[in-house]
């Protein structure tokens, strides 16, 4: 006996069977142009942000020493700007940031204090700023390389290398 399969009607199937509305290309093309209508205020929000992060980090609470908080706050700013920096193709900066994320976290979980490998990536993040001179890709690769060094030398691994598969939600 052949099996019958029932297609329940819903809002939603109905919707998707009606002619008109936008095609997937369409779509996506009106979502870019959008997302590029935002540009200008997402790079003041990046300079802002960094304003902020330079600040912080060039105030350390000790001479040798980032305290816990300034050191979560750190991580906040940075997880702020490279959502904004990968979402507007700042590829770069996403990638210096993340680096910076990486020596933060690393050095809080060994409790460690590595003042100057913090502001090093600082003074790399704002070479690769929107509004900064314009690095060639080949210069860009060269600073992200010396940044890659940092994290080797503390024994890091950068957080995206050591993230697991996603779990299934229950």
């Amino acid at each position: 006996m052949p099996a019958l399969t029932f297609f329940p009607k819903t809002r939603l199937s109905e919707l998707v069977g009606r002619l008109g509305g936008l095609t997937r290309s369409d779509a996506v093309d009106a979502a870019k142009t959008e997302l590029e209508s935002l540009r200008g205020e997402a790079d003041n929000v990046i300079g802002a942000s960094l304003g902020q992060l330079e600040a912080l980090i060039n105030a350390p609470e000790k001479p040798n020493a980032y305290s816990q908080a300034q050191m979560n706050e750190i991580l906040a700013l940075g997880d702020q700007i490279v959502t904004l920096a990968g979402t507007f193709g700042h590829q770069g900066l996403d990638k210096a940031i993340r680096s910076l994320c990486d020596v933060t976290d690393g050095l809080l979980r060994a409790k460690k204090d590595d003042v100057p490998s913090i502001r090093v990536h600082m003074r790399t993040i704002r070479m690769l700023a929107p509004g900064a001179a314009a690095l060639s890709e080949e210069q860009t690769q060269l600073v992200l390389s010396e940044l890659a060094k940092i994290l080797a030398h503390h024994g890091f691994k950068s957080l995206g290398d050591t993230a697991g598969p996603a779990e299934p939600s229950a």
